[in-house]
């Protein structure tokens, strides 16, 4: 007599805003263990107001040590810096870094541009991001987007 399989629970979908959901989906105990992954297109965003001057060499040591790791085959990374009211501007755009020598261009790129000024001001870079968002949907085709906000107050010009 042929043994039924039992038969998973059914995913749950959560509501977490109008545009997102989260979804559990249950996996059974025997299926193979075969991770899959579209690319992403990271876009990291640092606030770089006076606020953050003892904490910014520490986060471009720590963007430069661990870019190279979060990027996998056909990811991009993008980099905004923000501080004040229209103070804000894309150092790197949708950067495939394969090799070497693109990581060293991303690194002088991070050294040179992360350097505090003014206030802090959170709309510029997100409008920044929303259009570089759509923007490098052109350039990675399919790729999901990541943002990564980094800051250490709250906007105090909006």
């Amino acid at each position: 007599m042929k043994q039924k399989s039992p038969a998973l629970p059914v995913a749950t979908s959560y509501l977490v805003s109008p545009e997102l959901h989260l979804v559990v989906q249950p996996v059974a105990e025997d299926a193979p263990a075969v991770v899959t992954r579209k690319p992403t297109n990271w876009i990291l965003v640092v606030d770089c107001s006076g606020s953050m001057a003892g904490e910014l060499p520490r986060i471009g040591a720590h963007l430069k040590s661990k870019i190279a790791s979060i990027l996998d085959v056909g990811d991009t990374a993008s980099l905004v810096w923000f501080s004040g009211r229209n103070q804000c501007d894309t150092i790197f755009r949708g950067e495939f870094v394969a090799g070497p020598a693109d990581l060293q261009s991303v690194n002088r790129k991070i050294d040179r541009w992360l350097q505090p000024v003014g206030l802090t001001a959170f709309v510029d870079p997100l409008r920044a991001v929303k259009q570089l968002a759509t923007e490098l949907q052109g350039v990675n085709p399919g790729a999901g987007t990541h943002m990564i906000f980094i800051t250490d107050g709250d906007d105090n010009q909006y």
